[in-house]
């Protein structure tokens, strides 16, 4: 909306189109229990690619996959990853007027486990908490709890561990998400 309002239609356009693109995705994958983790990292690129649009490219977004996995032939469940992306930038990176970082780390600890790691640099988990409590809205993200619950519940999910980060003065410096998926 805002950029139809700025009257800037490249932007629009780039942001309708990826839209689609990522609509379209979830929609195939929601058909199958298991997908390549090729296809999960698009539809996750193509979400992160909306949300630098729309906080106007204050997200910096790195993606690092351990050479040894062969992401076209890994199954894992769809949307695996994104909730927990989707929670960082809303909860955490969403709240810094200059943006942040937010990185997806994706090793393969053992041959049957896959261990996805996701950081960001936010607010951290109690001050989010805070803005949270204080919201007109106080809307409560299920999209990580859902996807616990669901991997769980398909025995997909080995471990998995939120991390609250401090710096050096013990000043709260982001949150890690650790996810262990059985391969």
């Amino acid at each position: 909306y805002r950029y139809t309002k700025e009257r800037d239609t490249d932007t629009a356009g780039k942001y309708l189109q990826k839209f689609s693109s990522l609509l379209r995705l979830v929609l195939e994958n929601s058909r199958v229990e298991k997908i390549t983790l090729a296809r999960d990292l698009e539809a996750l690129q193509l979400y992160v690619d909306i949300e630098s649009l729309r906080f106007k490219d204050k997200l910096q977004f790195s993606l690092y996959l351990d050479p040894e996995i062969d992401p076209g032939f890994v199954q894992i469940p769809g949307m695996l990853i994104q909730p927990h992306v989707e929670n960082a930038i809303w909860h955490g990176l969403l709240h810094r007027p200059e943006g942040g970082r937010l990185a997806v780390r994706i090793t393969q600890p053992t041959e049957t486990l896959l261990r996805v790691e996701v950081e960001d640099d936010g607010i951290g988990r109690r001050a989010a908490g805070e803005l949270a409590s204080r919201s007109a809205l106080n809307k409560k993200s299920l999209g990580q709890k859902i996807t616990t619950e669901r991997l769980l519940a398909l025995g997909k999910l080995a471990h998995s561990e939120t991390i609250d980060l401090s710096d050096a003065q013990g000043n709260p410096a982001g949150t890690m998400v650790i996810l262990d998926i059985p391969l």
